[in-house]
C-alpha cells in the first residue's frame, strides 16, 4: 500500500513520459547506505532518481518510523541492546526503544550508530524534486492507539492510501 508524502511545490517532480520507466530509489538508496536510514533517503534523492520508495511503520507507542522488515533481526543490533526480542515484530517495540538500535552497522563501520529514522524526518532528508513513495507495511500489525497516548505519535494510525505525487 503506498501513500504520498506532502512536500513543498518545489519538491514535486516534473512531467514524464508515459513510455519511459520511473527511476525509484528503493528504500532511499539502499546500495550506497543502509536501507530506510536518513543517509538512504538523502542518497537516494541526490541520486537523480525521480522517486525514492521507503517504508513506515507504527511503533508500539504509536510512533510513525521508517522501516522494512517485520523483525529488527536483519538490520540492527538488536540481539545485543535486547536480547531474546530478535524475531519479535518490529511493530513491538516503542519508539524509545527502537532509537537504541544502531540501524547501520550491518551495512558499513562508516554507518555505525545510524538511528531508525521518525516518518517526520523525511522531509529534510529529501532534496531537490524528488518525490516519495511511502509503503505502509502490515497495517494490521500496527497498534491502535486509544486517547491519552504520549510523545509525536500520539493518536497515529496508518492508514493505506493511494500512489501520491509531492504537492
Amino acid at each position: 500500500m503506498l501513500a504520498g508524502l506532502g512536500l513543498p511545490a518545489a519538491a514535486a517532480p516534473g512531467p514524464h513520459s508515459q513510455d519511459e520507466p520511473l527511476l525509484i530509489g528503493h528504500r532511499g538508496a539502499a546500495g550506497v547506505a543502509p536501507e530506510n536510514t536518513l543517509p538512504a533517503i538523502k542518497a537516494g534523492s541526490q541520486s537523480g532518481a525521480e522517486f525514492i520508495e521507503i517504508d513506515v511503520q507504527l511503533s508500539r507507542d504509536g510512533v510513525p518510523f521508517v522501516f522494512h522488515d517485520d523483525t529488527p533481526a536483519r538490520t540492527t543490533n538488536v540481539e545485543q541492546v535486547f536480547p531474546g526480542r530478535e524475531h519479535q515484530p518490529i511493530t513491538s517495540f516503542t519508539w524509545d526503544e527502537l532509537q537504541q538500535l544502531d540501524a547501520g552497522s550491518y551495512f558499513s563501520a562508516a554507518y555505525a550508530g545510524e538511528r531508525i529514522p521518525h516518518f517526520d524526518q523525511v522531509p529534510q532528508a529529501v532534496t531537490g524534486t524528488t518525490g516519495v513513495f511511502i509503503e505502509i507495511k502490515s497495517p494490521k500489525n500496527s497498534p491502535r492507539r486509544r486517547s491519552g497516548g504520549q510523545g509525536a505519535g500520539a493518536g497515529a494510525q496508518l492508514v493505506p492510501a493511494a500512489r501520491c505525487r509531492a504537492h
